[in-house]
């Protein structure tokens, strides 16, 4: 008899909990999560690319370590940006300029789950955009894997999206990684990582991974105001805006 109580006491001491976790969580209303940027160990482009240009890239992977990035979120809206650079020991203004370029640190990305958009606010050959996209057409395919983050069991999942490149009339293929927390039900992450059932904690492409450093969450409310300052232009408008500023690049 004795086992059989201790089975019953078990089961409901875990119902009670899972009840109080539950509403605990259903008073969370905003919160917000830094992140920290590491280089993807995966990545090959160095076998293949030239000896001038490695070392390039090994000084823009060095400045990896002075940036962070914070995603503030409410039930409806997140931003996501670079919240600050770090002090550096050294004053190699160049490269810390490229790793915010090719980190897309140097972008501030907002996101309306109402109205199923994404938002990007940047400075680009001297002009502040404001670039809309429809974010529905982001077909993220689940997989049946997990792991742990900052105490979160994280389920995977991949994105593969074609982009037409500025420079070229050629489209360039780009494969993205999450993983998302279905504990913490916003549908919110760095960048393209969005309308995932769950908080993203980590987002990695071929390059870079962004992995959750501190989380914090909040039973107040947060405004995420919309960024308003810029030129708001569609993306074939900004790609065609681009192939124009290459084509004048030696002008």
């Amino acid at each position: 008899m004795q086992p059989f109580l201790n089975k019953s006491m078990k089961y409901y001491i875990s119902i009670v909990l899972f009840l109080l976790l539950n509403i605990a969580f259903s008073q969370v209303k905003s919160g917000e999560v830094v992140y920290l940027i590491k280089k993807n160990e995966e990545d090959k482009s160095n076998n293949i690319v030239a000896n001038d240009f490695k070392k390039t890239k090994s000084l823009i992977e060095n400045e990896l370590s002075n940036l962070k990035f914070i995603l503030e979120f409410n039930r409806n809206e997140s931003k996501f940006g670079i919240k600050k650079k770090l002090s550096s020991d050294n004053n190699d203004n160049y490269h810390r300029g490229l790793a915010l370029l090719v980190t897309r640190a140097n972008k501030v990305f907002y996101t309306d789950s109402k109205s199923k958009v994404i938002v990007e606010n940047f400075s680009f050959v001297g002009k502040q955009i404001i670039l809309k996209t429809d974010y529905k057409d982001l077909s993220w395919t689940l997989i049946n894997e997990t792991k742990e983050i900052e105490g979160y069991v994280c389920f995977k999942a991949v994105l593969e999206i074609e982009k037409e490149s500025i420079s070229s009339e050629r489209t360039i293929k780009r494969q993205y990684f999450a993983w998302y927390c279905p504990e913490l039900s916003f549908n919110f992450g760095p960048f393209e990582s969005i309308n995932l059932p769950g908080l993203v904690l980590e987002f990695s492409n071929d390059k870079f991974i962004f992995y959750a450093h501190k989380i914090k969450l909040s039973d107040k409310d947060l405004i995420i105001e919309e960024p308003t300052e810029g030129k708001l232009m569609t993306k074939e408008e900004f790609i065609q805006l681009g192939k124009k500023a290459f084509e004048n690049r030696d002008n």
